[in-house]
Parts: C-alpha cells; sequence; structure tokens
C-alpha cells in the first residue's frame, strides 16, 4: 500500500500564495485538509490542527480497515477454489471439502488460505 498522505492546513491571508502553496504540497504528496487566515487565533488553528489529526487517524484506520477486508476476501476465493477442485477430484459435498482443508490447516498448523494454495498447484492451478 501506498504511503498515506500528509495532511496540512496553510495559514495565509493571501488567496494567490495559499493556491501557490497548496499546488507545491500537493505535488509533493500532500493533502490540503484547509486554510486558515492571518492573523491566526488560537481560538481557530487549535481546532484546525485536532481536526486535522483527527481525520488523519481516522484515513489510517480505513486503509487498515479496507486492506484485512481485501485480505479476507482474497483468502476466502482461494479457499472456494480450493474446495470446488476438491470437490470435483473426490466427489465431495462443498462441507467435507471445507472440512477436508481445515483438518489439514489444523495437522500442519498452516493456515486455510496456505493448504489451499498447495492443494490448487496440487490439483493444476
Amino acid at each position: 500500500m501506498d504511503k498515506p498522505a500528509l495532511r496540512v492546513v496553510i495559514a495565509d491571508d493571501e488567496p494567490i500564495t495559499r493556491m501557490d502553496i497548496k499546488e507545491i504540497l500537493e505535488e509533493k504528496g500532500y493533502e490540503v485538509s484547509g486554510y486558515l487566515v492571518k492573523p491566526i487565533d488560537e481560538k481557530s488553528l487549535i481546532p484546525s490542527i485536532e481536526l486535522a489529526v483527527a481525520r488523519n487517524q481516522e484515513m489510517r484506520k480505513l486503509r487498515r480497515d479496507i486492506a484485512k477486508v481485501s485480505e479476507r476476501l482474497e483468502n476466502r476465493s482461494i479457499i472456494e477454489k480450493a474446495k470446488g477442485r476438491i470437490m470435483e477430484r473426490d466427489g465431495i459435498s462443498e462441507q467435507e471439502a471445507y472440512d477436508f482443508i481445515r483438518k489439514l490447516s489444523l495437522l500442519k498448523g498452516m493456515s486455510m488460505r496456505r493448504i489451499a494454495e498447495i492443494l490448487l498447484l496440487q490439483t493444476g492451478g
């Protein structure tokens, strides 16, 4: 996965300067999360920074969640394919094929995905 973009708040009272700074930062991979107009006071600075940090944490969590879901889907796809091959090869039910993969996984101390990958290699695919 790519390195997540850092979010930056730009603080300047000149719209043209803000746009230039924004363009420079975005070209370097930063994400501009808002603008603060000078003069900056504590009432606007601190909440803006806290908001940027909270959004950053939220985005990181979402990226982790997406990665986990993607991995689970990929695992499931590989296991389903292996189940199908075993069902065809041995003439057994879906549940029996699943139980076979699960049993091998427990016996060998390997993930069901890894067992499914090995079975797919052995059955030609």
